[in-house]
C-alpha cells in the first residue's frame, strides 16, 4: 500500500487521484473521480487497509477543482487582509504561516491543496506548544490531534475538545477544563466562575477507591406506617389525610429502577417526560 500511495503522489493526474488531507500519521484522504477514488479503495481494501468514504460535493484538494479558482482568486482579491494577532499555523504548508498568508493566492491554496494537519499538528508540538484545545460541535481534530502527538504525549501535554455532539455542553467544557488543570496548563478559574461563589478544597493526596457506602433504598415502600400499596409502576405508596377525603401517593424514581427513563434528555439532564406525569395524574 506505502508504494502504491507513493505512486499516486508522485503522478496524480495520471491515476486520477489526489492526496487531499494528511490528517494523522495512520488517516489520510484521497480526492478525484469517483471512478479513479474507486480503484484506488479497490486496492487499498485487498492489501487489508481500513477506508472509508466521506460525503462531500465536491472533489475537494484535487485538480478537479481548478475550473473554479480562477474566479474565486478574484472573489479573495476584492478583501481586506490583515496580519494575524496571534502566530497561525497553516494546514497549508504544515509551518507557521509567514506573510502569504495575507495574500488571495494563499487562500486559492486552501481549495486546491492538501490539507496538511498533521504536519501543523507537530510544528506546533516541536514550537512547545502543550495545550490543544478543539472549538467546534464536535470532538472531530481531537482525535486526529491526539494520534499525531502520540509519540510525544507527557504528562503535562493535553489534547481536549471544548464540546462533543454526545455529552452536555457545561459539563463537556468543564471536563476540558480540567484535564487541561491536571495537564498542568494555566487555567483562569476566575474567569470561568465569574461572579459565582467558589472554594478550594484540598484534596487526599491518596487516590480515591471509588467505592460507593450509601445505603440502598427500597425498591418500592409496602403497606407500612398506614401506608397502602399502589400496585403501580410509578406510585409505590397510599395514604388518606387524615380528616379529609384527600389521598397521598408517593413514589420513588431513578435510572436504577426505571432505566427507560434515560431515553429522554433535556440538555443532557434526564427528564420525566410528559406522559409520565399524565400517566401519574390518570393513575391517582
Amino acid at each position: 500500500a506505502a508504494d502504491l500511495l507513493a505512486a499516486l503522489e508522485a503522478d496524480p493526474a495520471a491515476a486520477g487521484v489526489w492526496l487531499a488531507a494528511v490528517n494523522a500519521p495512520d488517516a489520510v484522504v484521497f480526492s478525484g473521480t469517483t471512478e479513479a477514488v474507486s480503484a484506488l479503495e479497490s486496492t487499498l481494501v485487498a492489501e487489508g487497509v481500513r477506508t472509508s468514504r466521506l460525503r462531500v460535493s465536491h472533489a475537494f484538494h484535487s485538480a478537479l477543482m481548478d475550473p473554479m479558482l480562477e474566479e474565486f482568486a478574484q472573489i479573495a482579491a476584492g478583501l481586506t487582509y490583515h496580519e494575524p494577532r496571534i502566530p497561525l499555523c497553516s494546514t497549508v504548508t504544515g509551518a507557521f504561516a509567514d506573510d502569504a498568508v495575507g495574500t488571495p493566492a494563499y487562500w486559492v491554496g486552501q481549495v486546491r491543496e492538501a490539507v496538511r494537519f498533521a504536519p501543523a499538528v507537530r510544528s506546533l508540538l516541536d514550537s512547545g506548544v502543550r495545550l490543544f484545545v478543539e472549538l467546534g460541535p464536535d470532538a472531530v481534530l481531537t482525535t486526529m490531534t491526539r494520534t499525531t502527538v502520540a509519540a510525544d504525549l507527557t504528562a503535562r501535554t493535553a489534547v481536549v475538545a471544548g464540546s462533543r455532539r454526545t455529552a452536555a455542553e457545561p459539563e463537556q467544557l468543564v471536563a476540558a477544563l480540567a484535564a487541561a488543570h491536571c495537564a498542568g496548563q494555566p487555567v483562569r478559574w476566575a474567569d470561568y466562575f465569574g461572579a459565582r461563589a467558589q472554594t478550594r478544597t484540598a484534596l487526599p493526596t491518596y487516590p480515591f477507591q471509588h467505592e460507593r457506602f450509601w445505603l440502598r433504598p427500597a425498591e418500592a415502600v409496602g403497606p407500612l406506617a398506614g401506608a397502602d400499596s399502589a400496585d403501580h409502576p410509578l406510585l409505590h405508596a397510599q395514604v388518606q389525610l387524615a380528616g379529609t377525603d384527600e389521598w397521598l401517593f408517593t413514589g420513588r424514581l431513578s435510572l436504577r429502577t426505571h432505566p427507560w427513563l434515560a431515553d429522554h434528555r433535556v440538555l443532557g439532564a434526564v427528564v420525566l417526560p410528559g406522559s409520565g406525569f399524565v400517566e401519574l395524574a390518570l393513575a391517582a
